[in-house]
């Protein structure tokens, strides 16, 4: 019955077959035995030396033991579990035959990182165990090692110093206005043809061509269209019209739905839709236009800085994502010199920003102000004029039109004091200046005159003669017939 009993034994024994976890012993070393059997019997005869040596109160050890082989204690073998964080009170190590001290100070080491609250002992042969000395070196040593690593230590801030850098040139989608891989508002009162602006941007990023003169870089597109409907398709059929001859433009791709920027699920949606458009398109994704940042938002107050946080972050992580720059199209508070709606958060968190407004109260035209440019120059303020364009026809027959953005841009024409612009009234000058004495000037005297001069810090802009005069004849100031302005009130003050 013995022999059966002994033979049910499992021949190798592991930690999670031990019956008790609060006292561990270990063999170890060239001498120990890897059967259980085996070390069953070396501690049945280690266990009776200490009760006859002390048979009052002998401090006997479980007999189910754990073996450690000298190999298993090389660098860098993993050692399997021997001890309990919470459970292990004890340790016992009999270091039977030769083991290297290296070794026997890993094994220490292991222990300590398994059960550091345990007491590890060394055991004897016919003797209680004894406190392990070697577990003190190792301490030190740990700590030495510790405290060499920390004076060592480097940061995973990307740590720059003086003024490296200096020289970095801004990144830019369209050099000098849109910069890349950042966040950029454009914001105006509704009405203000903000939407229109955006999909100008769009799509001179996807096809690559210059905006108002200024160089692009060449991407896709992928405009979230939060309101729906059938806006932003015209006016991107209307742009195709207007720039490319009626093709579509294949690097545009929409979304015509909200994306709630501050809802994780949602974001993840997003950057796997971005990374489709780069498959499909074969094209980085330049661009991502939210549009609008009110019907994208969610159930958030704009107003809150912890609700505006989570939009932010939301774009954030998009824009690390993909590499992209975020457009976002918003609106005006109640007053339009506050800035943009909500919380301030938001116009911290952009690279730059953009005023959006109407030129006069009902024409096609828009003023573009910069109101934030983070780390370059703001570009002056332009004025654009936008086309329309019939861009199908409804059930009856009857035209469909859209508006298309003309990047040529000019100075704008919005009315200042006396009513006319600052150009405006330069070119009244200019047609006094070539008068002199008579009541009129030919036109190629004035434009003689009009294009030596300052307005602001700038030369006019010759393209848009016409137009300015075209101004001061409808404000009653001249008449113009042919080659020839007359000044109606050659000695007004408008000019004051």
């Amino acid at each position: 019955m013995m022999n059966a009993a002994v033979e049910t034994k499992p021949i190798f024994v592991t930690f999670q077959d031990l019956e008790d976890h609060r006292t561990i012993v270990i063999h170890a070393g060239a001498d120990a035995q890897r059967c259980g059997q085996a070390r069953d019997i070396w501690q049945r005869t280690h266990n009776l030396a200490i009760e006859d040596a002390n048979p009052i109160g002998p401090e006997t050890e479980p007999m189910q033991t754990l073996y450690v082989s000298p190999s298993q204690l090389d660098e860098p073998v993993r050692l399997y579990k021997m001890a309990d964080r919470d459970s292990t009170k004890r340790i016992i190590v009999h270091i039977l035959g030769k083991l290297a001290i290296e070794k026997q100070k890993r094994l220490i080491a292991e222990l300590m990182r398994q059960a550091p609250n345990a007491e590890i002992c060394t055991g004897n042969l016919g003797q209680e165990a004894d406190p392990w000395h070697l577990v003190d070196v190792v301490k030190v040593e740990q700590a030495a090692e510790q405290e060499e690593n920390e004076a060592r230590r480097v940061t995973r801030f990307p740590l720059v110093s003086g003024y490296s850098g200096f020289d970095n040139q801004a990144s830019y989608l369209i050099k000098g206005v849109l910069p890349a891989n950042g966040t950029t508002a454009i914001y105006g009162p509704s009405g203000s043809f903000k939407s229109f602006l955006a999909v100008s941007w769009a799509c001179h990023i996807a096809t690559g061509r210059e905006w108002d003169g200024h160089r692009v870089t060449q991407g896709a597109v992928l405009y979230v269209v939060g309101e729906g409907g059938v806006g932003v398709p015209r006016r991107l059929r209307a742009w195709a019209d207007q720039y490319m001859g009626s093709a579509d433009i294949p690097s545009v791709y929409r979304i015509d739905m909200p994306v709630f920027m501050a809802v994780p699920e949602q974001v993840a949606e997003l950057k796997i839709a971005a990374e489709q458009v780069k498959r499909e398109t074969g094209l980085p994704v330049r661009l991502i236009v939210v549009d609008t940042v009110a019907r994208c938002f969610g159930g958030g107050d704009e107003n809150r800085a912890a609700d505006m946080g989570a939009f932010i972050a939301g774009c954030d992580e998009v824009k690390a994502a993909t590499g992209a720059t975020i457009l976002l199209v918003h609106h005006t508070g109640k007053q339009e010199d506050n800035g943009a709606r909500g919380s301030s958060a938001f116009r911290a968190a952009l690279d730059a920003e953009y005023l959006v407004k109407r030129e006069a109260k009902d024409s096609n035209s828009v003023i573009l102000r910069n109101t934030k440019m983070k780390d370059d120059e703001p570009p002056p303020e332009r004025a654009y004029d936008l086309r329309s364009r019939v861009v199908t026809f409804d059930s009856e027959g009857d035209e469909v039109t859209s508006l298309v953005v003309v990047d040529a841009g000019r100075e704008p024409e919005e009315p200042e004091f006396g009513g006319l612009s600052p150009t405006t009234k330069a070119l009244y000058q200019a047609v006094k200046q070539a008068a002199g004495s008579k009541d009129r000037a030919s036109k190629g005297a004035t434009r003689e005159a009009f294009k030596v001069m300052v307005v602001g810090d700038n030369r006019p802009n010759m393209s848009n003669f016409s137009r300015y005069l075209k101004t001061l004849e409808a404000e009653g100031l001249v008449d113009v017939s042919g080659d020839e302005i007359l000044l109606i009130q050659p000695d007004g003050d408008s000019d004051e």
